[in-house]
């Protein structure tokens, strides 16, 4: 996914609430805490976001590599929670409920907990929701003193039958593009129904509030996850379904063999290109994140994690797999893949250059980091960050272990985060060099993908890299 985008450059025409602008705020906490690294984890500031174990706080936690220390903002969205809870337990009901969950209560975190950001020029975080029908803004100072945050649309004003976009990218100079799933079209799938889910592209700019500028075809199973536009002109939207075609007992416990052995649909994507509309299937399920090519915007890559949610596990079915396209004169050619028996879950990856080569960084479950040459599809190295035994697919994932789930690449680093735990990659030695504990294990019920941010908000002059 491409970055750099000049907010100062006009975006889409003013409607009423400038985008900076002071809008109604939930309670929130900022607190300051020692962060103790261990090796040499280079400086700038890490931003790691996730939902509390509780599941009633966002948790900010901008990891100054530098100073040492986790400045964390917490914001309080108990009647978010709370109306989210009245809305779903309108719509569904026990039977209803998806992924093996038997009450309101435990789909909640699925849907409200941050995925991933975009910093914009004024320097504040745009955060994106796995489903939740808003988006937040966050000041990355806040752990300075500031606690500044604010929600598009406003707090107690949303639209809960929107399901925003989990990954934004920047469509065009100074705009971020991202997707709107309607949420009574899930509602019914949920229900049974085999229809696809409607989406619609949409934009936010310097100024004027997001806007809805097309419709994408109705392919998706379950929300469109990830949004990229090209500088060539085409979008391509990924569809992440994470559902099993399976009828399980939400009381029992999993029987996992049996469970993966349900039929698992592929993965899909659409492509939009004025009146062209592609929609293609991917060789392996759960496709996930789309990014384009540093030197060529006619080629995109596309992971599928090959993972399926059951109540608060992930399963692995099998092997991930990235697949590599090129979009041209209306027609989508599958240019090469990578895969291999232990590329499991790959949850984030990342394009860089690195001695004259494109290369990508991908985390594997349980313990690995893949360096792939993304001209060749081929494997650079495979680094063990810790010492793991390998188990054979199916299975269902350890919960707030050190297991690399999200990746940032800044200065010859990459940055691996857990749930709990950083680790830090060195690409000339090809080994671990540093470790952080930045949390407690188990006070998050999930993280997101993680980025280096800059702060505090002033001097910021571009936005960061799309974060996975």
């Amino acid at each position: 996914m491409t970055a750099n985008a000049d907010l100062s450059t006009p975006g889409p025409a003013p409607v009423t609430t400038p985008i900076h602008g002071r809008l109604p705020r939930e309670p929130h906490e900022v607190t300051t805490r020692p962060l103790h690294v261990t090796g040499s984890a280079g400086d700038g500031v890490l931003l790691v976001s996730g939902l509390s174990a509780d599941g009633v706080r966002e948790r900010y936690l901008f990891l100054d590599l530098g100073a040492g220390t986790v400045r964390e903002l917490t914001v309080d969205i108990t009647d978010q929670r709370g109306r989210h809870a009245t809305w779903l337990g309108a719509e569904l009901d026990g039977d209803a409920l998806p992924y093996g969950t038997s009450t309101v209560e435990q789909l909640l975190p699925y849907f409200l907990h941050p995925h991933s950001f975009v910093q914009t020029r004024s320097g504040h975080v745009a955060v994106f929701f796995k489903q939740a029908p808003y988006i937040r803004l966050v000041d990355p100072g806040a752990g300075q003193g500031g606690g500044d945050h604010r929600r598009w649309p406003a707090a107690g004003e949303e639209e809960v039958a929107r399901m925003v976009g989990s990954t934004a990218c920047e469509g065009r100079p100074g705009v971020l593009s991202f997707a709107i799933s309607e949420a009574e079209d899930r509602l019914l799938r949920y229900r049974g129904a085999d229809s696809p889910v409607q989406s619609g592209l949409w934009e936010w700019g310097s100024v004027g509030e997001p806007r809805r500028v097309g419709a994408l075809p109705r392919f998706a199973l379950d929300t469109v996850h990830d949004v990229l536009t090209s500088p060539a002109g085409f979008t391509v939207a990924v569809d992440m379904n994470l559902t099993v075609d399976a009828v399980a007992d939400a009381a029992s416990d999993l029987d996992v063999a049996t469970y993966a052995a349900a039929d698992f649909p592929e993965g899909r994507f659409a492509v939009v290109d004025g009146d062209v509309e592609i929609v293609q299937e991917t060789s392996t399920p759960c496709s996930a994140h789309v990014d384009l090519d540093l030197e060529d915007d006619q080629v995109f890559y596309v992971s599928c994690n090959n993972i399926s949610k059951w109540r608060n596990d992930v399963v692995v079915h099998g092997p991930g797999v990235v697949e590599k396209y090129r979009y041209v004169a209306g027609a989508v050619e599958l240019l090469g893949s990578f895969t291999r028996p232990d590329f499991h879950r790959i949850t984030s990856q990342v394009l860089f250059r690195w001695e004259g080569r494109q290369l990508m960084a991908v985390t594997g479950y349980p313990n690995k980091l893949f360096l792939l040459d993304a001209r060749t599809m081929t494997l650079v190295d495979c680094v063990e960050l810790f010492a793991e035994t390998h188990t054979e697919p199916p299975y269902a994932c350890a919960k707030n272990g050190t297991a690399p789930l999200y990746l940032a690449v800044r200065d010859g680093m990459v940055y691996l985060t857990s749930a709990t735990r950083l680790h830090v990659v060195d690409l000339r030695s090809r080994r671990v060099v540093a470790t952080a504990d930045f949390c407690e294990p188990g006070t998050l019920a999930a993280t997101a993908h993680v980025g280096f941010v800059e702060t505090p908000v002033a001097a910021v002059g571009t936005f960061s890299p799309a974060v996975r």
